[in-house]
């Protein structure tokens, strides 16, 4: 079973929805900083989609942190993917009525330059011939755009849809104190070199 291990640390849980505001100079600034924490979870998620579970574990101050808190943030994490799979749902309906208006205006339009091409092509004039040839390029160039976001925006739709899916699907919640972080430290902090060795003899004075 595949999964993706990710750990946030954030200076309060609302930036886990909310882009931090602070600068590199601030203590709290990571590398995940100049978004949302579940901005970086899903971008992290769409590198690796083919993951059965998400182990996100959120460090928070220990002041932040209340009973309960891990069930409300997977609570708040499924809203969020739900409302985001709605907007995308949305935009895609509004983008698609438009681009087959687009596409349906690229057909006639395509349809009248190629004639008009067409007709040019018989008469022998050089200039004439570039005019004809630079239509027929402008009408397919018309027809593109259209059938691009037709077909690739589309694409898009549907990867987004994916990995909301499988992050409402399959992700799980840890909350850890950061105190946790300052413990695990502590234990490895050297021992000062100016102690007293019990070991070494005192030695006696002249």
């Amino acid at each position: 079973m595949d999964s993706l291990d990710l750990i946030l640390r954030l200076r309060r849980i609302e930036d886990l929805f909310e882009e931090p505001d602070i600068t590199p100079f601030s203590e709290w600034y990571e590398i995940y900083s100049e978004r949302s924490g579940i901005g970086y979870v899903l971008d992290e998620l769409s590198d690796t989609p083919d993951v059965d579970t998400i182990n996100l574990t959120i460090r928070l101050p220990d002041a932040d942190i209340t009973d309960g808190l891990a069930l409300k943030v997977e609570r708040a994490v499924a809203k969020y993917c739900r409302a985001r799979l709605r907007a995308i749902e949305e935009k895609w309906d509004t983008e698609r009525a438009r681009n087959l208006r687009m596409l349906l205006f690229a057909i006639c339009s395509v349809a009248l330059l190629v004639t008009v091409s067409h007709l040019l092509s018989r008469i022998d004039s050089p200039g004439v011939d570039v005019v004809a040839e630079g239509l027929s390029i402008a009408s397919w160039v018309m027809l593109w755009y259209p059938l691009q976001n037709l077909v690739f925006t589309r694409w898009e739709h549907r990867a987004d849809r994916r990995v909301l899916l499988a992050l409402e699907e399959s992700i799980a919640i840890r909350i850890q104190p950061l105190e946790d972080e300052g413990a695990a430290a502590d234990s490895l902090t050297p021992v000062d070199s100016g102690a007293s060795d019990p070991a070494v003899e005192a030695q006696p004075a002249e």
